[in-house]
């Protein structure tokens, strides 16, 4: 799982290694952030907010 977080929202990448060792994505998901939500460095931003069940 591969997450990014910035200012604006959050997204993440789940891949799947296959037999010639090459990373293939198999789902993704983002989501923006609100705007009284968008505080902080993108660096400051926890794992758990990629998180968007």
């Amino acid at each position: 799982v591969q997450c990014d977080a910035s200012d604006y929202g959050v997204g993440c990448c789940l891949t799947q290694q296959d037999t010639a060792g090459i990373y293939k994505p198999i789902a993704f998901a983002s989501q923006n952030s609100m705007r009284r939500k968008r505080t902080g460095q993108a660096s400051g931003k926890r794992p758990e907010q990629c998180y968007t069940g």
